[in-house]
């Protein structure tokens, strides 16, 4: 079995971190608005996981649970709901395809990934 080792994602978070981060602004709410339920969470969580991480996580267990608290508080979803959103199959390719579509420019950290090859 190959194990990849990926970089830890910060588990704390300050409040004043979470709003600087996690907070959806301007064509991300273009993005989330046509989505519901455990979608509308796990997409908006995808969505800026990849602008902070510069890739996409593996499953919820590497969210944050404040970021899923404060994301589920501003889609106002219930945040139980993130054990329904499908990990693997078209919903999430289709996620990560969007997220991937905002371009580089809206990911500081893979800008800089690629600037660096």
């Amino acid at each position: 079995m190959i194990r990849l080792l990926l970089p830890s994602v910060v588990q704390e978070w300050s409040t004043e971190d979470l709003i600087g981060s996690w907070t959806l602004v301007g064509g991300d709410w273009r993005l989330v608005g046509n989505k519901s339920g455990a979608t509308r969470l796990g997409f908006s969580l995808l969505l800026k996981f990849f602008e902070l991480e510069a890739r996409f996580p593996i499953g919820p267990e590497e969210l944050p649970a404040a970021a899923v608290a404060y994301m589920a508080e501003q889609v106002k979803i219930d945040p139980a709901l993130l054990d329904f959103y499908r990990w693997t199959g078209r919903t999430i390719e289709y996620h990560r395809a969007q997220s991937w579509s905002r371009g580089v420019g809206d990911c500081p950290r893979l800008s800089s990934l690629l600037m660096q090859s």
